[in-house]
């Protein structure tokens, strides 16, 4: 596992033999329509079940428009803003935890919540290291395969991290700059 700068505040593992981090690779898949239909065919119970969306069409154009969303936030994010308004800790109970387990997905979506979730550390204030994310159609990440794998990889990066004697941003700094 490496890490790509995203920008000053945000950074993206990229996993042993993948071409591009994990943030670019989500974008590419949210934005693909096959895979969309796909997805949303076999998910179609729960679209309709928990979100109450009725055709596979909109849902495609949701995520579409949500992806869209939280590729702007995160990618042209101003100097002044803070991605600390963006990610939400995974953890209530825990909030001030370094290494925190965070998420993000488009807070303003109208009509159901927005399925899509990227998942990140938080380094410091206003800091993240993004490790994965999904579309999330269940209540609770260990509820679905693939949310549940999110969180393994939430974990596994945490705790490499933690090995290498990273707890905040300088120490990130330290690890990244020493695989240069």
């Amino acid at each position: 596992m490496t890490f790509d700068k995203i920008h000053n505040n945000l950074y993206a593992v990229r996993e042993d033999g993948h071409e591009d981090n994990v943030l670019f690779e989500l974008f590419e898949e949210w934005n693909d329509t096959n895979f969309l239909y796909s997805f949303f065919e076999k998910n179609k119970d729960k679209l309709h079940n928990y979100f109450h969306v009725q055709t596979i069409k909109q849902a495609v154009e949701d995520t579409l428009e949500d992806a869209e969303y939280l590729e702007c936030v995160l990618l042209d994010i101003e100097q002044e803003e803070s991605l600390d308004d963006i990610f939400i800790a995974l953890d209530k109970n825990k909030p001030d935890t370094y290494l925190l387990r965070s998420k993000a997905r488009n807070w303003e979506r109208r009509n159901h919540d927005s399925w899509l979730r990227i998942y990140a550390l938080k380094l410091s204030e206003g800091i993240y290291v993004i490790t994965g994310g999904a579309i999330k159609m269940v209540g609770i990440m260990q509820e679905d395969e693939i949310t549940h794998d999110q969180l393994r990889k939430l974990n596994r990066c945490r705790s490499y991290l933690k090995e290498c004697g990273v707890y905040d941003h300088d120490g990130f700094c330290d690890l990244i700059n020493n695989e240069n």
